[in-house]
């Protein structure tokens, strides 16, 4: 006898609903599986792509590789260990800053300093002089051009004194910064794996002290006279910013720029203090011909970018959080990777082109948004100031090939007895053709009857505006914001 079968009760309707969500789960799990690995194969497909692309160029692609070709240890001595020593003997001299001395009398109607005469007036009762510390006679110890180059009236006996004391303090430090100077090369102990973490090289900031230092020497050399020890000085600086030539960090290259800026500050100084004769000028051209603007342009991007892929790198040894650590492990930091490197073959493209051409092709563009908002946020930051640095570097240039036309302009004068009426005077005698300004705005040559102006207007700034004006005192001087200008004064 056959035992009947009871039929199995349906599956209920929450039944069913569970298990097409269960089937549901199990496929988009799959699925995301599928998309996981999907995008980390692209990712390192791209990243390995773009790795060969870039080391097919000859640019390195890692730390390694990056440190054998610009820091190689050369013959000679390492003008790091010099400026170790320079460095350490810096310091605020603080019994002369904060010394009380008179207001100098000139303060009383001065246009820059009447107010501090007031303001110290009014603490006391008029009858000694005002007193003042010392260090508010050296604004920010910046570069002082002891006569504001022209612009305004030259600078109080007391605040030469002030100087000259400031220096005397340096001594020591100013020799050894002399003697650094004269070493072959620059190469500091300093560990690169940290990339972007190193973006405040500690002695940057010395370096800049130091440029100051030699910067006011080389003036009181030229208000004694001593302008063939002020032209020594100026080439001093030239090879004090050339020290940062292999400088990995786009921060110390900024820096580098600077200093190179600071220097060629100098030769107005020397134009316009000095008096100098025919080989003075040849030493000024000699010395203006060697000093590069620009260091190997590929140093500026290729550095950054291998020194910021080391910090992406880091991440995933350093990962703490389950973004970081999801952002290791699914492709995410081969992607940003691939984009850091793309954009620096992008960087190096402009950078084939010459320096005239680089303003047209910036900014670079940025990876896409999702990236800079992630892992790639600190590259982010970098790639705008690349952008800056390469801003500065074309400003430089600009600097640069004025402060040759200035001497041709002089040797023009000499010859003649006055300045061009306009710079295409210059050509061929004195210039094969007159240089292309780099930077956006273009070259402004102007004759007065108190001299020459020479040089170009900061971005987006008023073309219809007078460059120079006439201080209440008679003397000529540039306008506020003007731009980049020599100011040459008859």
């Amino acid at each position: 006898m056959n035992e009947s079968t009871t039929p199995l009760p349906a599956p209920t309707k929450r039944e069913r609903r569970f298990r097409r969500l269960v089937i549901g789960v199990v496929v988009l799990a799959a699925l995301l599986i599928v998309v996981a690995v999907g995008f980390r194969i692209t990712a390192e497909v791209m990243l390995h792509s773009t790795q060969r692309s870039v080391a097919a160029s000859g640019h390195p692609t890692n730390v390694d590789e990056l440190l054998a070709r610009y820091r190689a240890p050369r013959d000679g001595i390492n003008a790091a260990e010099i400026y170790e020593r320079a460095l350490a003997l810096f310091r605020e001299p603080e019994e002369v800053l904060t010394e009380r001395v008179p207001v100098p009398e000139a303060f009383r109607t001065h246009p820059r300093w009447s107010h501090l005469w007031e303001e110290y007036e009014r603490q006391g009762d008029g009858h000694p002089p005002p007193m003042m510390p010392m260090h508010e006679l050296l604004p920010d110890r910046s570069p002082v051009q002891l006569d504001k180059l022209g612009q305004g009236d030259p600078w109080p006996d007391k605040v030469i004194d002030a100087i000259r004391r400031y220096l005397a303090v340096h001594e020591e430090a100013i020799e050894l910064l002399l003697e650094a100077t004269e070493a072959d090369y620059y190469l500091p102990d300093r560990d690169y794996h940290v990339g972007g973490v190193e973006l405040l090289l500690p002695e940057l900031r010395p370096m800049r002290q130091g440029a100051t230092l030699l910067s006011m020497k080389r003036d009181v050399a030229l208000l004694d006279g001593r302008v063939d020890e002020a032209i020594d000085l100026l080439e001093a600086m030239f090879r004090h910013a050339a020290m940062l030539d292999d400088e990995l960090m786009l921060i110390g290259q900024l820096v580098r720029i600077s200093l190179h800026a600071q220097a060629l500050a100098g030769v107005e100084s020397i134009l316009n203090l000095g008096e100098p004769t025919d080989e003075h000028l040849d030493r000024l051209e000699a010395i203006i011909h060697r000093a590069r603007t620009v260091p190997d342009p590929t140093l500026l991007m290729v550095g950054e970018t291998v020194l910021m892929d080391r910090t992406i790198l880091r991440l995933r040894e350093t990962a703490a959080g389950p973004v970081l650590v999801l952002s290791a492990f699914s492709g995410h930091l081969s992607l940003n990777r691939a984009y850091l490197l793309r954009w620096n073959r992008a960087a190096l493209d402009i950078l084939d082109k010459p320096i005239e051409e680089w303003m047209d092709h910036l900014p670079i563009d940025l990876p896409p948004e999702f990236l800079l908002r992630t892992v790639l946020r600190i590259v982010g930051i970098v790639i705008p100031s690349s952008d800056h640095v390469l801003v500065t570097a074309c400003r430089a240039e600009g600097l640069h090939r004025t402060a040759k036309i200035a001497l041709a302009v002089e040797r023009f004068r000499r010859a003649e007895g006055r300045p061009p009426e306009s710079l295409d005077d210059l050509v061929p005698a004195y210039l094969s053709e007159v240089p292309v300004n780099p930077y956006p705005t273009p070259l402004e040559y102007q004759v007065f009857d108190g001299g020459y102006v020479l040089g170009f207007r900061a971005r987006r700034s008023s073309t219809d505006e007078p460059l120079v004006e006439k201080t209440e005192h008679g003397r000529w001087r540039l306008r506020p914001e003007s731009g980049q200008f020599f100011l040459i004064l008859q």
